[in-house]
């Protein structure tokens, strides 16, 4: 990455029976978006799931991307305890790294290069958490959300 490539890390959450509330409790975040299970929406109809979605980190730069990597890891080992039980009762996590995209000034230009360490992707599937990467033209956004399917 150059020295001017925003990114930020969220995390993505849905289960089936824990409240919005118990999960950022538990994992100390604060929600970018958040319905709880049992909640109505389009018309008569009720929410399946549980769902979070919240920013880990953010940045621009290569050194400070993985540092928020670190720091990701980090708060994947401090909240291990959670979110092994979150995914063993039938929850789903996700990290999303998203990234802005700039425009090539050619074609054949390379304009996106990521690297991640074996031991940051050791630690997401050793816990089964997914991972998204996603490209951005222009800001990215903080709240997109769909939960990588088994």
């Amino acid at each position: 990455m150059s020295t001017k490539d925003p990114f930020r890390i969220n995390v993505a959450i849905r289960h089936p029976s824990f409240t919005p509330l118990r999960i950022c409790k538990a994992l100390s975040i604060k929600p970018l978006l958040s319905h709880a299970a049992g909640g109505k929406f389009l018309r008569d109809r009720r929410r399946r799931w549980s769902i979070v979605s919240a920013q880990l980190q953010e940045g621009n730069s290569a050194s400070q991307f993985e540092r928020g990597l670190r720091k990701t890891v980090s708060f994947i080992k401090k909240h291990s305890e959670f979110l092994n039980a979150l995914i063993g009762s039938g929850g789903e996590v996700e990290i999303i790294l998203n990234h802005t995209i700039s425009l090539v000034e050619k074609e054949g230009d390379k304009n996106f290069d990521l690297c991640l360490a074996p031991a940051f992707v050791a630690q997401l599937a050793g816990h089964g958490i997914g991972l998204r990467i996603q490209g951005w033209q222009g800001k990215a956004s903080p709240i997109k959300f769909r939960i990588c399917q088994k």
